[in-house]
C-alpha cells in the first residue's frame, strides 16, 4: 500500500469510526480496499454488489432477491418462511 492509499484508508476509517460518513464515503471507501480483500469473502460479495451493482449476479443479489420475493408472498400463503444471516458471525468460544 503506497502513502496516498495508506492516507485515504486512514480518512475513511475516521470517518466509519465518528460516524460522518455519507453515501460517497462508503462507496469511495470499498472502492479504495476492493482488490486488497479477496480473500475474506463476506467483504469481498460486499464490495463487489456495491462497486458493480449494474454487473453483480453474486451471492448477496440471490439472497436479497429471494427475500423480496418472500415478503411480498407474506400474507398470500400460509407458508412459513425463516431470515437467516446470510454471512454468520464466528460464535465466541465461551458459547
Amino acid at each position: 500500500m503506497d502513502a496516498k492509499e495508506q492516507s485515504l484508508l486512514n480518512y475513511y476509517y475516521r470517518k466509519l469510526v465518528e460516524q460522518t460518513f455519507d453515501e460517497k464515503d462508503v462507496y469511495s471507501f470499498l472502492t479504495l480496499i476492493r482488490n486488497r480483500c479477496q480473500e475474506i469473502r463476506s467483504i469481498h460479495e460486499l464490495t463487489d454488489f456495491v462497486v458493480q451493482r449494474e454487473q453483480y449476479t453474486g451471492f448477496i443479489k440471490d439472497y436479497l432477491f429471494e427475500m423480496r420475493k418472500r415478503f411480498e408472498s407474506l400474507g398470500k400463503t400460509k407458508q412459513r418462511f425463516e431470515l437467516k444471516m446470510y454471512f454468520p458471525s464466528r460464535k465466541s468460544k465461551a458459547e
